[in-house]
């Protein structure tokens, strides 16, 4: 483990104008925080999903940012206009954060949504920015995601962690050049990211997980040792244990991979009826045991939902051999839920327990939905 403030002071130049777009950020921000909100609501408890649903026509469809509870409509984040998405779900407290993206001045642009705030550009219109991942350390909101490094998206991405405080000032953001953070998680006042870099000199990605204090100080804890390209999807903390799920090539083919702490990836096993591992998109540990959640992919070229429990395979059912899949698992007592999508991979699913549990259609009759974060309180 070693610290990167050397790393970063080299970066500055070539980030002068992502750290720019993101002060911009903070004054757009400020402009639309006027209308204030309701941080001070109840939140009922219930099984949250953050995700999309097309609203329209397939002739006229757009991308709309939803979170739903217990599969009913809890808010609608984006408008049936401008392109948007929610892909990450956490509740603390009071309070409701989701993380995702809204289209606006011809960009992309990461967004942070709080109860029924005005949403809070994390970056300015310069270039692409998507927020994947957000939680809560020390009373500050962390978000993960990343930036493109140019206007033009040529020279790849840069991984963000972005900190918000509680007057919606964006404060802190480190940043790293070619690669993306896809997952945060906090214990304490530490957060841990988790996603990729770019290794130029083998041409190859490689996994990575970042530690992180509110103070403003990143640390490198586990970077994958891997002959092929690696990426980790999600990272999970218990104790002193480190996990992180995501996939690794083995130079002909992907499979789904876990990661404990600095050794080498265990990859997951397929099922016995010939379906293979394929991505692991969300880790949770609980009680000793270690879930993994993702997909497989069968004979016929379809993703298959499936969960690991300990590395033992299962697949979750769908009403259709078309595609599905899991990207989010939560451990809530002794229930395992996980969201993603199935029925041939246009509508949003939550599992319980390994049985179906909701499925959540779009509010127009016969367009998709998808599933990308499960929150239960």
């Amino acid at each position: 483990m070693f610290k990167l403030q050397n790393k970063l002071k080299a970066s500055m130049k070539k980030t002068a104008t992502l750290l720019f777009s993101m002060a911009f950020a903070l004054f757009l921000g400020l402009l639309f925080a006027c209308n204030g909100g309701d941080s001070g609501s109840n939140v009922p408890r219930g099984v949250y999903v953050a995700g999309l649903e097309y609203i329209g026509t397939p002739e006229n469809a757009t991308r709309v940012a939803m979170l739903w509870k217990d599969g009913e409509v809890y808010s609608r984040l984006g408008n049936e206009i401008d392109p948007s998405c929610a892909y990450s779900v956490h509740i603390s407290g009071n309070d409701v954060y989701v993380a995702g993206y809204t289209f606006a001045n011809g960009r992309y642009i990461a967004t942070l949504w709080k109860n029924s705030e005005a949403p809070l550009y994390l970056t300015g219109p310069a270039r692409n920015s998507y927020a994947l991942s957000v939680c809560v350390a020390g009373g500050r909101v962390c978000v993960a995601g990343y930036v493109a490094e140019d206007a033009d998206q040529i020279y790849g991405n840069a991984g963000v962690l972005w900190v918000v405080d509680g007057n919606r000032n964006v404060f802190y953001a480190y940043t790293y050049n070619e690669g993306e953070f896809h997952s945060v998680i906090a214990q304490g006042n530490t957060v841990y990211v988790a996603g990729r870099e770019w290794d130029s000199y083998n041409r190859r990605s490689v996994a990575t997980v970042y530690s992180a204090n509110v103070s403003g100080d990143l640390y490198l804890n586990y970077r994958a040792d891997w002959n092929y390209s690696t990426e980790a999807y999600s990272v999970y903390v218990s104790g002193s244990d480190i996990y992180a799920a995501g996939t690794v090539y083995n130079g002909s083919r992907w499979s789904a991979a876990l990661w404990k702490n600095d050794i080498a990836p265990i990859v997951l096993d397929g099922t016995s009826d010939g379906v293979r591992s394929y991505d692991g998109y969300s880790v949770w540990h609980s009680g000793g045991d270690v879930y993994v959640g993702g997909r497989g992919l069968d004979s016929n070229d379809y993703t298959r939902a499936m969960m690991w429990k300990n590395n033992t395979p299962q697949l979750l059912p769908a009403r259709s051999n078309g595609n599905s899949a899991v990207h989010s698992i939560f451990v809530s007592g002794k229930d395992v839920y996980a969201a993603g999508y199935g029925y041939s991979g246009n509508i949003a699913t939550v599992w319980k327990n390994g049985q179906l549990l909701q499925e959540i259609h779009s509010s127009s009759a016969g367009m998709a939905s998808y599933s990308y974060s499960i929150f239960v309180k």
